[in-house]
């Protein structure tokens, strides 16, 4: 290869622009959402030619399913706290505050319907969102179980279920804003409902 020809393909394959094709197309995504995306949307938005992105993915999927590795996608944490009250306070408030960042606002009910979607991609956010997730979920159950708040029988995923429903069902189909009276509220709700009073 040609001294030009390698500098130039060194230039292409440089981290720099790795990370900005990254940041074009987490906003593509926003944007457009997965079905609307496309590679030249992406490299004029990242400032490249198309090359660069064929260069290191030989289309859109493979692009996405690269990008769902190597980036980190946001994961509410589950903070012991002392108190099964508590712990879902701090849940709640991190769910909120995750809630408010635009592009997250954007981002995720887009990841979510392409897990429904099935495939390749589906499989690899579902692994990626859901399974640390559902950790940080349970985990915080088997804390209020070792507790003795919560009754050993109950059920760590359906109590998951029980915990994020409200919240997603409040951001994505109802566009709800919570303050801090109605996080307290549901706090309080969750529980009661947990606890099984």
């Amino acid at each position: 290869m040609a001294p030009r020809a390698k500098k130039r393909e060194q230039d292409l394959l440089h981290p720099r622009v790795t990370r900005a094709i990254w940041r074009a197309v987490l906003i593509e995504l926003a944007r457009t959402g997965y079905q609307g995306l496309s590679m030249e949307q992406v490299a004029r938005r990242a400032g490249v030619g198309k090359a660069a992105l064929y260069r290191r993915w030989r289309s859109r999927k493979a692009m996405m399913l690269d990008l769902v590795t190597a980036i980190e996608l946001p994961i509410v944490p589950s903070v012991d706290k002392g108190s099964l009250h508590a712990d879902l306070l701090e849940y709640i408030k991190g769910a909120v505050r995750l809630m408010r960042r635009p592009l997250a606002r954007r981002l995720l009910p887009e990841f979510y319907a392409e897990m429904n979607r099935g495939g390749d991609l589906g499989q690899a956010l579902r692994n990626k969102l859901l399974g640390p997730k559902s950790l940080q979920l349970q985990e915080l159950v088997e804390r209020a179980k070792r507790r003795g708040e919560i009754s050993n029988s109950v059920d760590p995923r359906l109590a998951s279920a029980l915990i994020v429903g409200p919240i997603y069902w409040a951001w994505m189909i109802e566009r709800y804003s919570f303050d801090e009276s109605s996080i307290a509220t549901l706090t309080t709700s969750l529980t009661a409902a947990l606890k099984g009073n």
